[in-house]
């Protein structure tokens, strides 16, 4: 089986399992998000910071994540303690942002920061579910949860075509050598039209700002993505494990997702909770 099968066949299992999860019920769905974040917790864990499972920081890294996971999900009486998380997590992408944009390729203050401190990875994949989960507590959390999959796979495909097609000027080498302006500009514009089609089929209204938060969601999508790929050159992993045919590891295939997330939050809580 050539690596293009591989990958096709992962996703397609992927997929599956997905609309499952989504046809048996929010329960199931959070339950589903659950154990791909333990999963993620695990490849940071272990792959990035190079730590062994059977310690105490694992144990406790991981406590935190399924704890706090659990309670806000399935037992929290109001979404109060949901939104602060969320509040928490966009300061954490503020941080990711000067760790993106400012921080040298070379420095290794991060790595070690995070190999002495490695229970934190489970603070870190918390805050990013808790923004995703959120969608599930609404009514139409099935619409919200598939609006949110087409702007991120939206904009890796429309970046994949467009860069594939058009692409000239390198994005930024030194973190993602594939990547081109071309792409991340129609990448954008692709998320943007999807998510505006998708929100005029839902509500029947449409606006120049939703266009340009869409459009702005779907870059943010794209960080994420270089975020992670930053992260694997200091860390120096090709992936997040192999766990995933032909993808890589699941943070492989959330990363641009996890940190859209809290992002997207916002949009859905003041275009829709608060028109």
């Amino acid at each position: 089986m050539t690596n293009t099968q591989k990958r096709i066949f992962s996703a397609l299992i992927l997929v599956i399992l997905v609309l499952y999860t989504v046809y048996l019920g929010p329960e199931f769905a959070l339950g589903l998000v659950l154990i791909l974040m333990i999963i993620i917790n695990d490849e940071i864990f272990c792959n990035f910071f190079k730590k062994n499972r059977v310690t105490l920081s694992y144990f406790f890294s991981q406590l935190i994540l399924v704890s706090a996971y659990i309670y806000l999900s399935y037992f929290s009486k109001d979404l109060y303690f949901n939104y602060m998380l969320i509040d928490l997590s966009l300061a954490l992408n503020m941080a990711l942002l000067y760790y993106l944009f400012f921080v040298e390729m070379d420095s290794k203050s991060v790595v070690d920061f995070a190999r002495k401190y490695s229970w934190i990875s489970g603070i870190f994949v918390l805050l990013s579910a808790t923004s995703m989960t959120i969608i599930f507590h609404y009514s139409k959390w099935k619409e919200f949860l598939a609006m949110l999959l087409f702007l991120t796979y939206g904009m890796d495909s429309g970046a994949w075509f467009f860069g594939k097609k058009y692409g000239k000027k390198k994005l930024w080498p030194d973190v993602s050598p594939n990547k081109t302006v071309e792409g991340l500009v129609g990448g954008a514009f692709t998320s943007a039209v999807l998510g505006g089609v998708f929100w005029f089929s839902l509500f029947s209204r449409i606006n120049i700002r939703l266009f340009v938060f869409f459009m702005f969601l779907g870059v943010m999508s794209q960080i994420g993505d270089l975020i992670e790929s930053k992260f694997k050159r200091q860390f120096d992993l090709k992936d997040s494990s192999s766990l995933i045919p032909g993808h890589g590891g699941v943070y492989d295939r959330l990363d641009s997702l996890l940190f859209l997330s809290p992002f997207y939050a916002l949009v859905i809580w003041y275009f829709y909770l608060n028109p």
